[in-house]
Formats: C-alpha cells, structure tokens, sequence
C-alpha cells in the first residue's frame, strides 16, 4: 500500500493544488470513515488507529478548548522525502479531520511542517469551529 500511495502522490504533485488538496483530503476522509467504526471511538484511540492503518505514528502535541497541534511521525505520504518546497500530506490532514469531526465536531486542518518542507515530521494544526 505505502508504495502505491506515494506513487499516486507523486503524480498528483504536478497538479494544480488546490485540486490536489481536494482529492487527498477526500481519500483521507473516506479511509478514516472506512476504519473508524472498529479503531476509533475516543482521541485516546486515535494513534492505535493511525499506526494499525499505516497512516504513521500519531503524537498530540497541544490540545485546549479550540485547537490542536498533531505530529505524524513516519508519515506514509512523504517519510524520508527530500525537500520540495511544499507539504505534501493532504491525505493525513483529510484523515484528522474527518477523525476530530466524528470526536468533537466541525474543524479545520491545516499542515505547518512536512518533510518536504525539510523537516524530520509532519505537523498539523487543527481549530475547531464550533
């Protein structure tokens, strides 16, 4: 699986953004979908799921009432990539967004950090709206 992921990343890359974010984000929401009736029934949950799924291994770095900052370690989508300027990883974002949906509600991901932004993780930061 991890191989075939990076390769349909790898093709969408050319794509305009905005046109690869929507179709990752999408992939991402619907696997979380797909597992989470049997992996996720609270946050606590959450990195058990992302490991046994391959997503990677999930550290909540910061949590309060309105925001959340997540790391990805290992991330399927761009784990020891070289740098490339921009984050690649919108399939986690979709992932955790759809997860933090189904825990706490409406919310926005966006990724900050990425190996290919030269960094050794990928980071997320999620606000809630509530």
């Amino acid at each position: 699986m991890l191989t075939m992921h990076r390769t349909h990343l790898r093709s969408l890359l050319s794509e305009p953004r905005g046109l690869r974010l929507i179709l990752l984000k999408r992939a991402g929401r619907n696997f979380f979908k797909s597992i989470s009736d049997s992996y996720v029934k609270s946050l606590d949950d959450l990195p058990i799921a992302a490991l046994r799924s391959g997503i990677g291994i999930v550290d909540i770095v910061r949590e309060s009432l309105n925001r959340m900052v997540v790391r990805i370690y290992e991330c399927v989508s761009c784990f020891a990539s070289p740098p490339i300027g921009t984050t690649m990883c919108d399939f986690e974002a979709g992932f955790l967004e759809a997860a933090m949906e189904k825990l706490f509600g409406r919310n926005r991901v966006v990724e900050t950090r990425c190996w290919g932004l030269g960094y050794s993780f990928c980071e997320f930061e999620i606000e809630f709206l509530w």
